[in-house]
């Protein structure tokens, strides 16, 4: 078990450390590759602090954090905000009725199915990591609730 759990951390920090080194202005999405990318499909989140969530990006325009899964009777999927790009190729994020908004670039992380979604949505005035992520085609959980 102990060997299991040192593993993961292992593997988690090795990870992290490849992906960190990327938000770069060469690897940024564009417009039509970030909605293609979103629109309909379920971003699986990760922070290096080891928070975990996963939203299903409605074509809509909704967020709806999957939880447990729409039939799930304690703690079913839920609407929680809005997503949209913007002209300059950045995805925002509102939640809260507009009370929290979050801007991100979105960055492919060379040969692996990961993206980075990285603070500010302009490479140029220094962009930094916040949340790595890869995608589940459509409306689907992640595996980690």
């Amino acid at each position: 078990m102990k060997k299991m759990i040192m593993l993961g951390i292992f593997m988690s920090a090795s990870i992290a450390g490849e992906v960190a080194a990327d938000c770069e202005t060469e690897t940024i999405l564009s417009v039509d590759a970030l909605s293609t990318l979103l629109s309909g499909n379920t971003v699986c989140a990760q922070k290096a602090n080891g928070d975990q969530w996963q939203e299903y990006h409605e074509p809509s325009g909704k967020i709806f954090d999957y939880k447990k899964g729409p039939n799930d009777p304690v703690d079913p999927t839920k609407e929680m905000g809005t997503w949209e790009i913007t002209d300059r190729g950045a995805i925002c994020y509102s939640y809260g009725g507009g009370n929290f908004i979050y801007c991100y670039s979105v960055h492919k992380v060379p040969e692996q199915e990961l993206y980075q979604f990285c603070t500010s949505p302009l490479p140029a005035t220094g962009n930094a990591l916040d949340v790595t992520a890869s995608i589940l085609e459509g409306n689907n959980g992640c595996g980690f609730n």
